[in-house]
């Protein structure tokens, strides 16, 4: 047995057994297939991590991406789907060209089996703005490498060197965000949209009113304004107490049921391209976060001040249009408690359950020439 990439000259009388001035070499049948994280030299691209989107997993991240030192146009997303399990593709940039090694394991299981992924053939580009569109195909496999079952079609985008603040429309004026927004609200069990006022403070500060859903409870709140790039900056902050509670309004992450007030977490606010107030977590941030929470302290213990958290696209209030609207709730020490903590931005869930549909085996088809023969058919 030698190792791979090993050199071995002068054999003959150091060590080795020689017989008829000769030797045997034997190769392991498990090193000789590819495995990309032996076989290269990976190294993390400089202002390469980019907004990630997934239609399998149904959610956005920040994701790493990787260059092999002996190839340069061959990379890897690490941990793309699972932890530790990445996913390879080679990108020509002068070529233009997109294409993934076929039969790549990704992680994901599905009713205990392993899922494995392959390019949709013509189906991946790149566009002028370094927008990458994976079309994959999602299926299991059996112990020789063939398909036994098609899962899904999914389409992945990343966005190469960008953030999600990167999507929003910078260089807009404190006054665009001025005026009414209607905001999807929810609580778990029932959900709506309410109305939401904007009004400018002074040159750098708006506040919002509306947005706790509370009855006679003044819950204004700030958002600054950063004049280079015309972006909002949301954060942890104090508001008016209630019921002799100290009160608060925090970044929230409705999935985990936890809150920050960290001061350095913050979400940051712009239009999108269709003209929505959008709120997006900061790459910045320790955690992630996909809302907003009015909170109250007592007894030691962070409670909901209305069980109701607010999402983070906020669309322009048309008065003729018609939305579900949830009605204005009373102060009650009643509500849930939530938890303070930095929410881990990526949390794998690797088990899919996914329905498969088995691969049917091709058919021979057979081309059939009739001839009618007085008022019978005859096959050739």
């Amino acid at each position: 047995m030698f190792d791979f990439g090993s050199c071995y000259h002068n054999l003959d009388g150091y060590g080795f057994f020689v017989i008829n001035g000769g030797f045997k070499l034997y190769l392991d049948p498990a090193l000789m297939a590819p495995d990309f994280d032996r076989d290269y030299t990976w190294a993390t691209v400089e202002d390469g991590d980019g907004y990630f989107t997934s239609e399998i997993e149904g959610k956005s991240w920040m994701q790493v991406v990787q260059q092999a030192e002996e190839d340069p146009t061959f990379f890897r997303f690490t941990s793309l789907y699972a932890e530790g399990v990445h996913i390879y593709f080679n990108y020509d940039p002068e070529a233009k060209t997109l294409t993934m090694p076929k039969m790549q394991p990704t992680g994901l299981s599905t009713f205990g089996n392993a899922i494995y992924v392959d390019a949709v053939a013509g189906k991946c580009t790149v566009d002028a703005e370094d927008k990458f569109t994976f079309t994959l195909s999602f299926y299991l496999a059996d112990e020789e490498g063939n398909k036994t079952a098609e899962l899904l079609q999914s389409t992945e985008t990343f966005l190469w060197g960008r953030t999600p603040i990167d999507l929003l429309q910078h260089g807009k004026k404190i006054d665009d965000y001025v005026g009414t927004w209607v905001v999807p609200v929810e609580n778990g069990e029932q959900s709506g949209k309410i109305p939401v006022t904007i009004t400018k403070a002074d040159g750098t500060t708006l506040l919002v009113s509306g947005l706790s859903l509370m009855d006679n409870y003044d819950d204004t709140m700030a958002l600054m304004y950063d004049e280079e790039t015309g972006l909002l900056v949301f954060g942890y902050q104090p508001v008016a107490s209630i019921q002799g509670f100290d009160a608060f309004v925090a970044p929230f992450n409705s999935v985990t049921g936890q809150l920050t007030r960290t001061s350095s977490e913050c979400l940051v606010g712009g239009f999108n391209k269709a003209g929505v107030l959008t709120f997006v977590n900061n790459p910045d941030n320790q955690g992630v976060y996909d809302s907003m929470v009015y909170a109250v302290t007592g007894g030691g213990q962070l409670m909901l001040m209305s069980g109701f958290w607010n999402y983070l696209e906020w669309e322009p209030y048309a008065p003729a249009a018609s939305f579900g609207t949830l009605d204005k709730v009373d102060f009650s020490m009643g509500t849930k408690s939530v938890e303070e903590g930095i929410v881990s931005k990526r949390t794998y869930k690797t088990e899919l359950n996914l329905q498969a549909f088995p691969v049917q085996p091709s058919k021979l088809s057979l081309k059939v020439q009739r001839t009618a023969v007085q008022g019978f058919s005859l096959v050739r």
